[in-house]
């Protein structure tokens, strides 16, 4: 699989715990993420910085209390939408 060339991921409503940083480091073309409805409760604050292409972001419906303030320092520019709803 090349990750590297990847434009839209969907994982949601996969019950996920936990994403680390390792997790999208290949996905440096990735523009749309789905990651609704799983149980994550925390983000790092460098799980994004290689996806500097990332327009569309939806974490809704985790456990997420709060987000690390630089979580979108690469995208400042790029990201267009972004889902927190719960």
């Amino acid at each position: 699989i090349v990750f590297d060339q990847l434009l839209y991921l969907n994982i949601s409503f996969n019950r996920l715990k936990k994403l680390t940083n390792s997790d999208f480091n290949q996905m440096k073309s990735l523009q749309h993420l789905e990651i609704k409805s799983n149980l994550i409760e925390s983000l790092d604050r460098s799980i994004f910085i290689n996806q500097i292409n990332l327009r569309h972001v939806d974490l809704s419906f985790n456990f997420l209390a709060t987000l690390p303030a630089q979580l979108f320092n690469q995208q400042d520019r790029t990201l267009e939408y972004l889902n927190l709803n719960n």
